[in-house]
């Protein structure tokens, strides 16, 4: 998973209706909603009101609202200035060379990781191409969607394998709603949120079969698969052990992930 930005930040309309300015931190939102409020009209108080329980921001927005947590950890939460439709969140990657998570009405900016992140994704995404050989299979980048439709949930895991037949989300043509395989690189600002609610979404995708999860401290390898009941067990590898993606026919030898070819 992308490491996450470090700061929250929402773009409020001035007082003035005219001009916008970017406030850092809900709170400072939070001021300057309570200064407008007290220029405004009771009437336009009103109108905002309705808007705000209807889902749409306040004083007629005309700019998306995004709100950036300080890790994955805080989303679960997390409580953004401004919900947003994911009508508005596609018009906001469609405009913009950020990408976002979005759970729930939440959109989450996604900062680049570190150059070990990357060559570790790459790497994994190798060797399961690799792997699968002849196989219908095709493996996908950090650059492909996830959506998962029962937890409301679109996100961009580091490796996804798909298998057999494409489907695509009913909201979101660009989208996958049929992984077999999600891959995971942890970086200390998303361990916590991969291990634990991610995953909980990720276990909603019926097709999923198997989750790995991929160390930047240490040699290690942790695959998750889900048994024939339906519950998952673990399978966790060191230095000289390997992991079977099963579902693809795909061994990984935890050395050969690891292993670089340029000077240390």
């Amino acid at each position: 998973m992308f490491d996450r930005v470090s700061s929250r930040y929402s773009t409020i309309p001035a007082c003035g209706g005219a001009t916008s300015s970017k406030v850092v931190l809900a709170e400072a939102a939070a001021r300057n909603r309570r200064r407008c409020s007290r220029k405004r009209s009771s009437s336009l108080a009103a109108r905002s009101a309705r808007s705000a329980s209807n889902g749409r921001a306040p004083y007629g927005r005309s700019k998306v609202v995004v709100a950036v947590l300080r890790s994955n950890a805080d989303m679960a939460h997390a409580d953004p200035v401004v919900r947003m439709s994911y009508a508005e969140y596609l018009e906001l990657e469609r405009n913009r060379q950020t990408k976002y998570e979005y759970l729930r009405g939440q959109v989450l900016a996604m900062a680049g990781g570190t150059l070990e992140h990357s060559r570790l994704a790459s790497r994994i995404s190798h060797l399961i191409r690799a792997g699968v050989g002849d196989r219908p299979c095709e493996t996908f980048t950090s650059d492909a969607k996830i959506r998962v439709d029962a937890t409301d949930l679109t996100t961009y895991p580091d490796v996804a394998v798909i298998c057999g037949r494409l489907e695509r989300s009913s909201v979101d043509a660009e989208a996958a709603t049929n992984p077999v395989v999600l891959v995971e690189v942890l970086s200390d600002s998303t361990e916590a949120y991969d291990r634990g609610e991610k995953f909980a979404h990720y276990r909603r995708i019926a097709s999923l079969r198997e989750y790995l999860l991929v160390s930047q401290r240490e040699p290690r390898l942790e695959l998750f698969r889900r048994t024939r009941t339906g519950s998952w067990e673990l399978v966790d590898a060191g230095s000289g052990g390997a992991v079977e993606l099963e579902s693809v026919g795909a061994r990984l030898a935890v050395d050969d992930v690891f292993a670089s070819a340029l000077e240390a």
